[in-house]
């Protein structure tokens, strides 16, 4: 669940907050402690675990979960004590069986006495007789009864003998019980176990294997002296001694592969001068010293990897050295010793006429690369001019001082193969031809089956033959599981069990066309013999021929060729013939002769006689033959017109179409893996959403669900599903779960799905949208126009809500029977008015635009934030309380130059006095004389409330301020405001 233990502190957290006591506290920590062990973080397991067995101490899970924390903290006694407490608990039953196979693990692990081990294999043997820990818990028993003197090695032999009956395979139970041979110093038995194992060529790669070989070998040959003499016991030793080096190549020392090798070559000089003892023994001597030869080129190239001599010291010597393995030819499978070589000795020889194969490819493909040439006759001067430096007496000898110490050479030229200059000096004339590229390749097709289950030399073997500027790699001849089926009936189903061969050929190839046309001309192809002499009965082969194919697939009763519905379809255009003579196609010619119809007789009979050519005692001309250049040439010309001709692209559009998608084999797999994945991709999207969702978290959504589709979909199709994925996800969230995103005056989202508002016309007859009011679910609090209440204030979105219908609402609660000084409104005297243009000292400033650009249209429309940056003047206090809107000029300060203009402006508006008071119902002075009063325009409002700047002569739809008197001055107090509302 979680990963990382800082989730997991999170969790226990929130789960240990909600809880009241420390009871309760640690009741929960079975399930903290299950999450800390699951993290591995056991001490802090065992600590919540602890209290929970405080409050809870018979529950047998929490004894369980103790063992395995005890487990992960190293306390293997302290395991088995809590596993036992959870059996007792449990009871012996096979619910429990994990227990007791955990008790006897850890027994088997820390040891004990055998009465104790006894005791708990009869409870396994009770719960699980089979489970793997029995042999392991009596293997135990019977080594302690051993070493305590009390020799049990009949018991072990039969207990390994049982074991080995299930698993036959197992490399450790066979070693143990060559190692209980040798023990025993029963080396018979071992020599016999050892051989008889090593013919059924199971454990050719484990290096631990031929370890165990080489003890016995050697033992049983100290043992009988005989065997100096035995061709058979040398011809396995050699084997062994072969591998062993081999192996060693890959993961010992340089100085442990250079002890294999000696030994090696000091076995093989041993079985070279025992002389001759059949054609067996000679073919797997020269197999032996061509591997000889091959290991020590490998040796001195893991000399030059290491640093102990320079890559130039060793081209040409391990070179010299390869083409020596090179002039040893391979066993060969058609000799009478190897076809008539005992049953038991079958898979032995089968298994080194592959290894001589295999010798040969890697003999070839690093004398390439050693030769740093490309071309094969480069390749070829190249191994010229070793053989006549390298390849003599001298140079052999620098061979054989390389490969070994100097301060050893002398000791071991004795008794050593490699010091003999004879062979590498015979190799050197020896060689009857170069390698070829084809030669090689079918070399390659045997020794492939060698490394089956490594993919770096089958990949190594595949680069060998490809280079980057290849346009589509070559067909490589590799079957890597032969025994699976070749195709599927159903092409669209791509699941596991339909995994057929033409599967691994679309991996291992570019370019399937090419590879068909490859295997047609190798099954359908003849030999150049068949070719050269004539062939009698030329005159039934056709008839022949069109017999099997009636048998193969019998005319249809009404078929529909392609050339006859593509003239039915168009008769104005005849559609070219097939044959030379250029003769129109008779439309009145039997089924049998469609070409349609033609096509799958010839298919289906490929398939189904084609591959029993020449197959059996008495070859038989094949059925299908190549024509020659000339026939196809024209048949190619006209199928070329037919399909590519501008004339006939109304016949072919809907053939090509065919054939397009039964051929491209990976568009079809594409989509096939792509439209699986689109569920998937489309679950990850509607995954956890929220009822309404806004933009921004759709395309987040959408992100996460490409992010799915982009790891599991590939192939040509991927656009395509891809597209489908973004239309699929935008229709799922437009049909019901779009949200408003129109922001309030505070800039809180509206909650509620996409909607219309109130007499807002709908957008069509599909328009489906609910008619609503905006909400963001925000709410603060106002008091009223007097300040005498309070109420929740809804989210304004627009400055009438916000500015005037609220406190309109509590004007009827609270402020009603105050006194108001009414402030002016716009009146229209038209059934539409219209707002009138904002100046251009209002529009806002350039930054202020620059701020307010990403806001969205219907909120631009609503909210105008109009530049009040001064503070009210005394015309704002004129207009607000219905007086004369006189000029701004009127209130800046006087200057001499402009006293002479302010009076005559005074005298065409007529005397004001200042001084007068203003009565509240009337906002005039009851003494003074009537201030001239300005025209209103009635036809243009005001678009938002007015201020010092506001248009002279233009009023507000609406009233953004309130002015009430709640009494006289004489109730406020400035140190506690105002002082009783009862008496108002």
């Amino acid at each position: 669940m979680f990963r990382r233990k800082q989730d997991v502190d999170k969790h226990v957290n929130s789960i240990l907050l909600r809880k009241r006591d420390e009871k309760e506290r640690n009741s929960q920590g079975y399930q903290i402690a299950r999450l800390y062990a699951d993290i591995k973080e056991y001490s802090i397991a065992r600590r919540y675990l602890s209290g929970f067995l405080s409050v809870r101490e018979n529950v047998p899970a929490a004894y369980q979960l103790m063992g395995e924390i005890s487990e992960g903290l190293g306390q293997r006694e302290v395991a088995i004590d809590n596993y036992k407490r959870a059996l007792d608990l449990g009871g012996f039953v096979s619910s429990n069986k994990v227990l007791v196979q955990r008790i006897c693990r850890l027994y088997t692990e820390i040891g004990t006495d055998v009465r104790r081990m006894e005791h708990w294999l009869e409870q396994l043997e009770k719960l699980d007789p089979k489970s793997d820990m029995i042999f392991k818990l009596k293997a135990q028993i019977a080594e302690i009864a051993s070493a305590n003197g009390d020799n049990r090695a009949e018991d072990m032999e039969d207990i390994i003998a049982t074991e080995l009956v299930k698993r036959p395979t197992d490399l450790k139970l066979r070693l143990k019980l060559l190692k209980l041979y040798l023990d025993t110093d029963r080396i018979d038995e071992a020599y016999d176990e050892a051989v008889t194992c090593d013919l059924t060529t199971a454990f050719m790669d484990a290096l631990s294997w031929f370890e165990c070989l080489y003890t016995v070998f050697k033992k049983y040959g100290e043992s009988h002296p005989g065997t100096k003499t035995d061709h058979a016991y040398n011809q396995h030793y050699l084997h062994v001694l072969r591998n062993l080096t081999y192996l060693s190549l890959a993961v010992k020392e340089i100085s442990e592969c250079v002890d294999a090798l000696s030994r090696f070559d000091q076995q093989l000089k041993h079985a070279v001068a025992m002389g001759s003892s059949g054609e067996a023994w000679t073919a797997m001597l020269r197999e032996m010293k061509g591997q000889m030869f091959f290991m020590a080129a490998l040796v001195l190239l893991k000399r030059a990897q290491t640093g102990a001599v320079s890559w130039q010291e060793v081209n040409h010597l391990s070179g010299a050295c390869l083409l020596a393995s090179k002039s040893m030819d391979p066993l060969d499978a058609q000799a009478p010793w190897f076809v008539s070589a005992p049953n038991s000795h079958k898979k032995f020889y089968d298994w080194w006429q592959q290894q001589s194969c295999d010798r040969l490819s890697q003999v070839g493909h690093m004398l390439g690369q050693l030769s740093q040439k490309k071309k094969w006759e480069d390749i070829t001067e190249w191994g010229l001019s070793v053989r006549r430096d390298t390849m003599t007496s001298a140079g052999h000898q620098r061979v054989f001082e390389h490969l070994y110490c100097p301060r050893d050479v002398r000791a071991q030229g004795a008794t050593s193969f490699l010091f003999q200059a004879q062979e590498m000096v015979a190799a050197r004339t020896r060689e009857r031809e170069p390698f070829t590229e084809q030669h090689l390749l079918d070399i390659d097709r045997v020794a492939y089956q060698v490394h089956l289950g490594d993919l770096n030399h089958l990949v190594w073997l595949c680069l060998q033959r490809y280079s980057p500027d290849m346009n589509a790699q070559p067909n490589y001849h590799f079957t890597l599981m032969e025994n699976i089926q070749f195709s599927v009936k159903n092409l669209e189903d791509t699941g596991t069990e339909t995994l057929s061969q033409l599967d691994i050929l679309r991996l291992e190839i570019s370019d399937p066309l090419e590879f068909v046309i490859s295997m047609t001309r190798q099954h359908c192809s003849l030999p150049s013999e068949a070719i050269q002499e004539p062939v009698s009965g030329n005159l039934q082969k056709p008839k022949s021929y069109s017999l099997n194919r009636r048998k193969v697939n019998p005319p249809v009763p009404e078929p529909l060729g392609l050339l006859k519905s593509s003239s039915a379809t168009n008769p104005g255009v005849s559609p070219p013939s097939l044959s030379s003579s250029g003769r129109q196609p008779n439309t009145n010619r039997s089924q049998e002769q469609c070409l349609r119809q033609f096509i799958s007789q010839h298919v289906d009979m490929v398939f189904s006689k084609s591959i029993n050519d020449n197959v059996g005692r008495h070859g038989v001309d094949p059925i299908f033959q190549l024509p020659d250049l000339d026939t196809w040439l024209q048949v190619a010309n006209k199928m070329h017109e037919f399909f590519f001709s501008e004339a006939y692209s109304n016949v072919t559009s809907q053939p090509f179409t065919l054939l397009r998608n039964s051929l491209d084999i990976s568009t079809r797999f594409s989509e096939n893996r792509c439209i699986k994945v689109l569920p998937l991709a489309e679950s990850a999207y509607q995954q956890d959403l929220p009822p309404y969702y806004i933009t921004s978290y759709h395309e987040n959504r959408l992100a996460k669900a490409k992010q799915v589709f982009s790891q599991y979909a590939r192939g040509p199709g991927y656009n395509k599903y891809m597209k489908e994925l973004e239309s699929a996800c935008v229709r799922y969230w437009k049909s019901g779960r779009q949200q408003c995103e129109t922001l309030s005056l505070t800039g809180n989202l509206c909650t509620n799905k996409v909607h219309r508002l109130p007499g807002e016309e709908p957008g069509g007859d599909d328009d489906s949208r609910d008619e609503c009011e905006h909400c963001s679910q925000v709410r603060t609090k106002a008091a009223c126009n007097c300040g005498r209440i309070q109420a929740d204030k809804d989210d304004p979105f627009h400055f009438k809500s916000a500015n005037f219908d609220f406190y309109n609402q509590l004007e009827v609660i609270c402020c009603s029977k105050l006194e108001h000084i009414p402030l002016p409104v716009f009146i229209p005297s038209t059934p539409d008015p219209k707002a009138a243009p904002v100046p251009s000292f209002f529009l806002p400033s350039p930054r202020a635009a620059e701020e307010n650009k990403d806001q969205p249209e219907e909120l631009s429309k609503d909210v105008e934030k109009p530049d009040v940056s001064g503070n009210l003047s005394e015309l704002s206090l004129a207009l607000s309380l219905g007086q004369d809107a006189l000029q701004a000029s009127d209130f800046e300060p006087k200057t001499p130059s402009s006293e002479g203009n302010q009076g005559s402006q005074r005298k065409e508006m007529g005397n004001v006095d200042d001084s007068q008071p203003i009565s509240p119902k009337s906002g005039r002075g009851q003494g003074s004389k009537r201030v001239p009063s300005r025209q209103v325009s009635t036809t243009e409002y005001l678009p938002y409330m007015i201020h010092s700047k506001s248009p002279a002569g233009l009023l507000p739809k609406f009233s953004s301020f309130s002015v009430c008197r709640l009494g006289t001055s004489g109730l406020y107090s400035h140190m506690i405001g105002v002082l009783a509302f009862a008496k108002m």
